[in-house]
């Protein structure tokens, strides 16, 4: 019962954020106190880190390639072409820009995204002189995108990782599953965000979108660190002939770009410390601890229960079922913690190989998008709110969940037909 407190007491310290302390600062305390309770055994910790140690450098390499990236005006310029494309027509410039957070979320992870594309967005509600409704709008498209197009690769979310690394799944079959699934929800949000959201906003602007080329203060680095981002694609596509972890090529590059800046004398070091989600890595590695001290409490028995039900069923109901409980746990609870219990809970069952497989994409679909129902389901959502905040922009819950209820349920839907749908 006390482990089961502790956990519960972690999850609302870290939503609530008293005294605006780090959601890491109290998963962080939590672990200590989990181990020096005895909830967890101080020999079962070098157990968890052989789990997590992966995702966590991968996602630390992924946030790291962001910030640079960023730095050097490599995701403005792509802005900005997006907002000359669009000739002033908003629902192209809407679109576009929700396409090209969809592609960050998907090669750098939502939490890079959520830092990344908000002030992108913040720029074009200026550019195009919105007033507070649309460009609350705008704003709420984006933070909705930023969770939902993050399936496609196991490095687009911190969740994906910790799933493939639990079920020792490949990058290229994660990738093969889940592409199709994305592809689909990505056109829904588009067309469902502009539905509810994207209609706010005024039809037509004339505004002056600056030369894209002025975010570049150095072309020579931004075409190395494209070749760069583009090896690094070749590498996880390597990977999946042979396996190998994820974090090896994404530290590599990291690094490598981390190099190139700093030589070219482009790099803030204390704007990239500042900056960075830190907060979201001790989050991970604390709530690790944490669900496997409920794991080895016996707490996790009536989910262990509810999923070996739901992996007898008819594939395509099988999906659904752990999908639909991901979802549930990770609107309500965060989504780390409920992949990291989803995933220990799968692991006692006996799949076989294709069942691991589509019920793993089914638990990440359910806790990449399902979260997005509540302000609390994802730190990429916390991240996008504080993020807010130091713009002076406070969303109140009762917006934030009418509309996270009427985007999530059919999209999570969608992602579930389409996986359910695809052969094998």
């Amino acid at each position: 019962m006390l482990s089961l407190l502790l956990f519960l007491a972690v999850v609302v310290a870290s939503v609530l954020r008293p005294w605006r302390l780090s959601p890491g600062l109290f998963a962080g305390a939590g672990a200590v106190v989990a181990v020096a309770a005895g909830f967890t055994a101080l020999h079962s910790l070098p157990t968890i880190w052989s789990l997590i140690w992966d995702p966590t450098l991968a996602f630390v390499a992924a946030i790291v390639m962001s910030l640079v990236l960023d730095q050097i005006g490599v995701f403005a310029w792509a802005a900005r072409h997006v907002l000359r494309s669009a000739r002033g027509h908003t629902a192209l410039a809407f679109g576009g820009l929700l396409l090209l957070t969809a592609a960050v979320s998907m090669l750098f992870n939502n939490d890079g995204a959520a830092l990344i594309m908000t002030p992108i967005a913040l720029e074009l509600a200026a550019l195009y002189a919105l007033g507070p409704g649309p460009a609350m709008a705008l704003l709420l498209a984006v933070g909705f995108m930023v969770d939902a197009a993050s399936l496609p690769l196991p490095v687009s979310n911190l969740v994906n990782i910790l799933a493939t690394d639990a079920a020792h799944i490949s990058f290229l079959a994660f990738a093969h599953i889940m592409m199709p699934v994305d592809v689909a929800v990505v056109a829904v949000s588009v067309v469902l965000s502009w539905a509810l959201l994207g209609r706010r906003l005024p039809e037509d602007v004339a505004a002056q979108i600056p030369d894209p080329a002025a975010t570049l203060p150095d072309l020579t680095l931004f075409r190395r660190a494209l070749l760069l981002v583009a090896g690094l694609v070749v590498a996880y596509v390597a990977s999946g002939a042979h396996p190998f972890p994820v974090s090896v090529p994404a530290s590599v590059a990291a690094i490598l770009l981390v190099a190139m800046a700093w030589q070219r004398g482009l790099l803030r070091p204390k704007a990239l410390l500042a900056t960075g989600p830190w907060q979201v890595v001790v989050f991970s590695v604390g709530m690790y601890v944490l669900v496997f001290a409920l794991a080895q409490s016996g707490w996790l028995g009536s989910l262990q229960a509810a999923l070996a039900w739901a992996s007898r069923l008819p594939p395509a109901a099988g999906v659904f079922a752990v999908g639909l409980i991901t979802a549930t746990l990770a609107a309500v609870l965060n989504n780390l913690p409920a992949i990291m219990a989803v995933m220990l809970s799968l692991g006692h069952l006996a799949l076989s190989h294709p069942a691991s497989l589509s019920l793993t994409a089914a638990a990440t679909i359910g806790a990449d998008i399902g979260p997005k129902v509540s302000p609390i389901g994802s730190l990429a959502t916390l991240i996008w709110l504080h993020r807010l905040e130091r713009h002076g922009i406070s969303i109140n819950w009762r917006t934030y969940v009418g509309v996270g209820v009427v985007l999530t349920v059919p999209v999570l839907l969608v992602a579930l037909t389409t996986l359910a749908s695809i052969p094998g």
